[in-house]
């Protein structure tokens, strides 16, 4: 029996898996239960070498919030080289929370971490349209999502000894997104 990831009005099976391309990336965003086994695999192995082997941070990366997000990766043949999850709201924090944000080494500085947060506030958007969007940032990325329109909220923190900050994106008013829909016809 298949169980429903996703909390949202906007969710059903079909908008499950959706594939999109960007220059050389291949981007695919994948409820976990539509995950195979394989692609789990390969998504835990790429965020232990960045997280814990790269940034040299001991914490349990497996925190029980995998099973109800949806999974964007930007892979190549070689495999994925760009991951987010989103969480959905009233799980890790009141909003859903866009967060395991990662970009390979080979593939920084090319853009790909702006490509792949656009795509993720995208996702979030179409599944909670007009909530507000969390992030728990790496404190030294504060300016970086401060270009996608998030604002730090209360003080920095320890998180796994690296510095972090909480981060909001607010959600356009019901109006603007009115204006915009009209304004783009």
């Amino acid at each position: 029996m298949q169980t429903e990831p996703i909390h949202s009005p906007n969710y059903s099976p079909s908008h499950s898996l959706m594939q999109t391309e960007s220059s050389e990336l291949e981007w695919q965003w994948i409820a976990f239960s539509d995950m195979t086994a394989r692609q789990l695999y390969e998504v835990m192995i790429l965020r232990q070498r960045i997280f814990l082997i790269e940034q040299n941070c001991v914490y349990q990366d497996a925190d029980g919030l995998d099973s109800i997000s949806l999974h964007g990766c930007g892979r190549t043949s070689a495999g994925i080289q760009a991951y987010a999850r989103i969480v959905p709201p009233h799980t890790a924090c009141p909003q859903p929370a866009i967060g395991r944000v990662l970009v390979t080494p080979s593939w920084r500085s090319r853009g790909t971490g702006s490509d792949l947060m656009r795509r993720a506030l995208a996702q979030s958007e179409r599944l909670y349209c007009g909530r507000d969007i969390a992030l728990s940032a790496q404190f030294h990325l504060q300016e970086f999502y401060g270009r996608l329109g998030f604002r730090a909220v209360g003080s920095q923190y320890d998180d796994a000894g690296i510095p972090h900050i909480d981060m909001l994106r607010v959600a356009p008013s019901l109006s603007a997104q009115k204006f915009i829909a009209m304004a783009s016809r």
